[in-house]
């Protein structure tokens, strides 16, 4: 397969969300992948929670003045952020 790097211009919001999200949907993956064991599990999903959300939720706030700004580069930034999260789920 031939592959191809290319530079993308994106929103920087929208993009740090999703990387944010990736981070967290990856926390969570890894906690959960001998099964749902509540005493282990729930103290790692929430330090991944206080670690990453602050982050996810602080570029949220510029969410509605970039997308304002400019739609296109905001959908490719969610979109390239969402490739992050297939990653992890399909890893």
């Amino acid at each position: 397969m031939a592959k191809e790097t290319v530079s993308v211009e994106v929103e920087k919001s929208g993009y740090e969300v999703m990387v944010g999200l990736a981070k967290i949907v990856a926390a969570v993956k890894q906690s959960l992948a001998d099964g749902f064991q509540p005493g282990q599990d729930l103290p790692v999903l929430i330090m991944a929670a206080v670690a990453d959300l602050p982050a996810v939720l602080g570029a949220a706030v510029g969410v509605p003045g970039d997308l304002a700004e400019d739609k296109l580069a905001f959908v490719k930034g969610v979109n390239l952020g969402a490739y992050d999260i297939a990653d992890v789920l399909l890893k």
